[in-house]
């Protein structure tokens, strides 16, 4: 294979690949239709919707403004949501994780903190209820092999229109 024709179907695999970029996830806790928390976490955008809630360990989380976070005093450490808690993951507008369970716990270092976290176990606890399509079912990376699958379909055109190119026009009638 030409030396050119190797270095462009290199050159052109490289916009391809790039299709997997970071993604922002939102996380939203809310209770009564009214959002309390949201935190935001960013990932290589190749990961499956289970993965995604296990970032939730990491996720800091954002008393938002107006809410009514139900705590007993502002210096406590530890918010217990009693009854129906909803659990949203987006990116973009797409929801990769919806999800109701009854009470949550949110804790933070020390009182100043306006950063809240699930408190430890919460994160098994919620997977535990997360449904099995999560599993068996997940679309979340379905784009990546569109996007492979487009960058080959490039590739294969360019190395077409190059190996046409090399035959001449006027060689099939210098034959005759």
């Amino acid at each position: 294979m030409p030396l050119h024709l190797i270095l462009t179907l290199l050159a052109c695999s490289i916009p391809c690949s790039s299709a997997f970029a970071a993604r922002l996830l939102n996380y939203t806790i809310s209770q009564g239709g009214q959002p309390l928390v949201r935190g935001i976490y960013s990932d290589d955008g190749l990961q499956p919707r289970d993965a995604v809630w296990s970032f939730a360990k990491s996720v800091q989380f954002r008393i938002v403004p107006h809410a009514k976070f139900p705590l007993k005093s502002p210096t406590d450490l530890e918010c217990k949501l009693e009854g129906p808690v909803d659990i949203r993951v987006q990116h973009t507008s797409t929801d990769l994780i919806a999800v109701t369970i009854k009470g949550l716990t949110l804790v933070r270092p020390d009182s100043s903190s306006r950063d809240w976290t699930l408190k430890e176990g919460e994160v098994e606890r919620v997977a535990a209820l997360l449904p099995k399509q999560l599993e068996a079912g997940d679309k979340s990376g379905s784009w990546n092999v569109w996007g492979w699958s487009a960058g080959l379909i490039v590739l294969l055109v360019i190395a077409v229109v190059i190996a046409m190119r090399r035959v001449p026009v006027n060689s099939a009638s210098e034959n005759i």
